[in-house]
């Protein structure tokens, strides 16, 4: 029964992926159809909460730029499995940056796909980025400034933002992957990765179970070695929502550098054991998160707290084993 359901999940995969090789079918049951891919919709938040904003379908997209703001840049946010807009995930990320109100604030409402099956919804990623890259294609043609568009994933919505990448008529200047999914993505298709944006950094905060083990961005940050169990959390009953603490550590993390730019310093270093044994103290230090410079490459580690503030700011680049 295991080997049949693999075959029936990843097989697909493989078939369906080849840069932007999204074929539609009217006819699928196993992945998003046409019609349910043009459901998607674009959220435009007009003010400085999330109880504010306008929404269009895809096709529809044109239509927001009767509200962004071109002396801001823009941020699109494409958030993971079982994930809607009243998520945490969302909430969290979406706040932040409408705290700081320095950005076009815009989400990838994909629900009804999102919160199907797990199969279904990542047998659906490649038409979903195809369908929001089409819906951008359209919005940058029509005066929307692509150089200053950022795209935030996670989970799933990160592997979504690869093929929005590779879908998308221009050069998409940065994407940030959010300890991208795992299941389904780690050894049999390519991830997000490079190329599919001008720059990739990627926080790695589950590698091995919900999140992938692939270190395909062009900075890898590894908070706490990037592994489960991260500081706070606690083994839990599989697929409930205590389970869940480490892969989203990854958009804790980050909504916090939205508001504190250095509160997480990683180090450049081979290994977490490295780092650990301070074996890396002279290599290159970057910030994580919202500031990471896009000029940075390689892997970096650091240490959080186990609680909210999680990020130690320099003090995060020398190990404590109380912690």
């Amino acid at each position: 029964m295991q080997s049949t359901w693999l075959l029936y999940f990843c097989l697909p995969l493989v078939a369906a992926v080849s840069n932007c090789s999204y074929t539609p079918c009217d006819d699928c049951t196993i992945r998003a159809t046409p019609s349910e891919l043009a459901n998607i919709s674009l959220r435009f938040y007009t003010g400085t909460t999330l109880d504010n904003y306008v929404e269009e379908l895809v096709g529809n997209a044109v239509n927001l730029l009767n509200y962004l703001n071109s002396s801001k840049p823009t941020l699109l946010y494409i958030s993971g499995w079982t994930e809607t807009p009243e998520s945490n995930s969302v909430i969290s990320v979406l706040g932040g940056y409408l705290k700081r109100n320095d950005h076009n604030v815009i989400l990838a409402n994909y629900e009804d796909i999102a919160t199907r099956s797990y199969p279904f919804a990542a047998l659906s990623v490649p038409g979903v980025g195809y369908t929001l890259a089409q819906a951008f294609n359209e919005l940058v043609e029509n005066a929307l400034d692509s150089s200053t568009l950022h795209v935030v994933s996670h989970s799933l919505g990160s592997q979504i933002s690869g093929f929005f990448g590779k879908c998308a008529s221009f050069s998409v200047p940065r994407i940030t992957g959010l300890d991208p999914a795992g299941p389904g993505f780690n050894l049999l298709i390519e991830n997000l990765g490079s190329g599919d944006a001008e720059f990739i950094d990627i926080i790695h905060t589950d590698a091995g179970v919900y999140g992938t083990i692939i270190s395909s961005g062009d900075v890898n940050f590894f908070p706490n070695g990037g592994t489960r169990l991260q500081p706070g959390c606690n083994l839990s009953v599989p697929f409930s929502d205590d389970d869940f603490c480490s892969h989203h550590r990854s958009w804790q993390y980050f909504t916090e550098s939205l508001e504190s730019e250095d509160a997480f310093v990683g180090r450049e270093c081979s290994s977490y054991s490295n780092f650990t044994l301070g074996l890396c103290d002279s290599n290159t230090t970057i910030v994580m998160g919202f500031a990471t410079p896009t000029t940075a490459s390689g892997e970096f580690y650091l240490q959080t707290n186990g609680a909210s503030p999680y990020g130690r700011k320099n003090a995060g680049l020398t190990y404590d084993s109380s912690i």
